[in-house]
């Protein structure tokens, strides 16, 4: 059940992780990055004007939260059973199950009300293509030098 428990939290964390960056790429309309929106089910933020609640996204969270509370209580849990009595073992498996469920209908909902809307931030996203300083990658010196060749340009020096 330790093991069970110990895998759930590696889930737990990775979805607040995952939740944070799209909390993030949804951010502000005009300071935020803007890269996504994320579908309109809650009225506005207070603090973040002109984008969606992130309501899924906080909800899930909190149950990640929850999950890594949880861990406290079943590792110290485990650490009394003595002789292999476990007297906390129905501490262990409550934990457990209530955190299979908490976490499979938290991450149904966010699947649900909030990944399947979420749309690309076209207009940002141009806006950041436009600024970029990437718009060419400089090729290898080999492959500089065969295009000059082929074309029967005397190839300059490169220092």
């Amino acid at each position: 059940m330790s093991n069970a428990h110990a895998q759930l939290t590696g889930l737990a964390t990775a979805l607040c992780k995952v939740d944070n960056d799209i909390r993030i790429m949804n951010s502000g309309s005009r300071c935020g990055l803007g890269e996504i929106q994320i579908p309109e089910n809650e009225p506005g933020s207070s603090m973040m004007p002109g984008t969606a609640n992130p309501l899924q996204i906080e909800a899930l969270i909190t149950v990640c939260l929850r999950v890594t509370g949880n861990s406290t209580a079943v590792t110290i849990a485990n650490t009394q059973g003595q002789f292999q009595l476990s007297t906390y073992k129905r501490l262990i498996i409550h934990s457990v199950l209530e955190l299979i469920e908490l976490l499979s209908d938290s991450c149904v909902a966010l699947t649900q009300y909030c990944v399947k809307g979420i749309e690309a931030g076209s207009q940002q996203l141009e806006l950041y293509a436009q600024r970029s300083h990437m718009y060419a990658t400089r090729l290898p010196r080999c492959q500089v030098m065969t295009r000059r060749l082929r074309q029967d340009i005397k190839p300059m020096k490169m220092d």
